[in-house]
């Protein structure tokens, strides 16, 4: 007997999307599970496995998202034949092996997924192909074999997070000497994008790394690994240590700092890098504005405090700049755990980068790129993003969005921007300026220029391969317009977005670095 289980958060995406899929594949006798206001999507699947795990004729349990529809009409006849093998444990149809972090997908991936809202062409294809073993695969569909229905559960202690309670199961499984394997199984994700690094997923990395150790492997793919292997947590180190190889921080000569301001350019821009050599990108951590909006912004800390010897950020400006980089080193080791002491991390940093000139202090063998855009683009691109309705909106949250009229957007982007060129003239490292509408105009020589200054080598072929992959014609036309995050990326739309009164105050409230870069 064939048992297929949902979660269902929205009764509307479940009958529409996951529903007929069920019933395409359904048999007469299949058990067909559905839960509904559990306290966390773990809750709801541990439920399932004890229901499903009472059936003596279990054959498999297919665990899907809502949002996800079978349509291979050779699903169930696949399905058994890939579960019944020596050991399965878990089927599914895009995964990776050589999993280090949370974000699977970075080690060696294999399989396909219909995608029509996530990826250019509607279709993501890893590298590889299945049937292969491997590490993890992604929770969108994991089909369960009884064994693993009975001696596995999700940890809850991941819940009320959505993110990893994937990982660790499969995790759980390869632990125990168990198979984990990706299969050509037709399917369609019908997710929207959504930002991906937010609080939850920092908590889940954190929680999967501190269970799993700093290797975060339960052992090599295709061989058994100890099934009472020992989750130690990494040793504490002293605060303010300044590190080396095999303490499991990153190097901060592997740092790329990309600052700039929201709506600039920068996800296209770090997007791009990050297909180039060994880069990681960590999108937003607010590092450089925890530290720089207490130091230069708040209403209450005066020239005074900042000579103060008693002051925090005050005249021992030694003590606190090197806590300041052992806080972000050993934050970003934890947080990134596949670059520590390897690897390298292009850091994307926008509303936040007022703090750029004290990273870029704390951290003086890192390199910086200093990403700037139009100023009266990027406020009509900042009104239309943080309308009521707009992605924005729904990326922060309705009560959150800030209700800012153009002429404050333009004092934010002096305020911020300012900070970022003064950071770049103070840097004696490896820096760059790059213009939007350099990148606009020629992504490939304007990168091939970026990559000489920063002293990072590359072929200009892999730059190519880059450029074409996030080309504004491989975005579909659906996601692109008002309020969407792809809007329009035309220089010079703001023409068409601000009224002349606009475009004048803005002009008088930029115009240090307005004259500066656009005169």
């Amino acid at each position: 007997m064939i048992a297929l289980g949902t979660a269902v958060v929205s009764e509307a995406e479940y009958r529409a999307l996951a529903l007929p899929g069920i019933r395409r594949v359904s048999e007469p006798d299949s058990l067909v599970l559905v839960r509904r206001g559990d306290d966390s999507l773990q809750a709801a699947y541990n439920r399932m496995l004890d229901e499903a795990g009472a059936r003596p004729d279990l054959e498999v349990l297919v665990l899907l998202h809502e949002d996800v529809e079978i349509v291979d009409p050779d699903f169930t006849s696949k399905l058994r034949r890939r579960i019944t093998e020596a050991d399965v444990a878990v089927v599914g149809v895009v995964g990776a092996r050589g999993v280090r972090s949370l974000a699977w997908w970075e080690a060696d991936c294999f399989g396909s997924v219909a995608a029509p809202a996530l990826a250019p062409g509607g279709r993501i294809e890893c590298p590889g192909r299945g049937p292969q073993d491997v590490d993890v695969v992604d929770g969108l569909l994991m089909a369960l074999s009884p064994w693993a229905v009975r001696n596995l559960r999700f940890d809850e202690a991941f819940a009320p997070d959505f993110h990893g309670y994937d990982v660790d199961f499969c995790f759980q499984a390869r632990a125990l000497g168990r198979r984990v394997v990706v299969d050509e199984l037709a399917v369609a994700h019908h997710a929207v994008w959504a930002p991906r690094y937010g609080e939850e997923w920092v908590r889940s990395a954190v929680a999967l790394k501190r269970k799993w150790g700093a290797s975060w492997a339960p052992g090599e793919c295709g061989t058994p690994a100890e099934a009472n292997r020992e989750r130690a947590e990494p040793a504490t180190r002293q605060v303010g240590d300044t590190g080396g190889d095999g303490d499991g921080r990153i190097k901060a000569e592997n740092v790329v700092w990309l600052f700039s301001f929201g709506r600039s350019g920068s996800t296209w821009l770090s997007s791009m890098m990050a297909e180039i050599g060994d880069y990681t990108v960590w999108h937003e951590p607010g590092v450089a504005g925890l530290f720089g909006s207490f130091y230069y912004n708040d209403a209450w800390i005066g020239e005074a405090h900042r000579k103060s010897p008693l002051f925090i950020l005050g005249s021992q400006r030694a003590l606190w700049l090197r806590l300041i980089r052992s806080f972000f080193l050993e934050s970003a080791g934890v947080m990134l755990p596949e670059v520590a002491n390897q690897g390298a991390v292009i850091v994307r940093e926008t509303y936040g980068s007022i703090g750029a000139p004290l990273l870029m202090e704390a951290l003086p063998e890192s390199r910086m790129i200093f990403l700037i855009r139009d100023p009266r683009d990027v406020v009509a691109s900042s009104l239309d993003a943080f309308e009521t309705g707009s992605w924005g909106s729904t990326a922060l949250g309705s009560d959150e969005v800030p209700n800012f009229n153009a002429e404050e957007w333009a004092h934010l982007f002096v305020r911020n921007v300012g900070k970022v060129r003064q950071a770049y003239q103070a840097h004696v490292g490896r820096k760059a300026v790059v213009k939007y509408e350099d990148l606009r105009a020629d992504a490939l020589s304007t990168l091939v220029r970026l990559y000489s200054a920063l002293e990072i080598p590359v072929e200009e072929e892999a730059l190519a391969r880059a450029v074409e992959k996030y080309s504004w014609k491989n975005i579909p036309a659906h996601r692109k317009g008002r309020r969407r995050f792809f809007r329009k990326g035309t220089p010079g739309g703001w023409k068409e977005d601000l009224t002349r009164e606009q475009v004048e105050m803005v002009e008088r409230i930029t115009a240090p670095i307005f004259k500066e870069f656009y005169s």
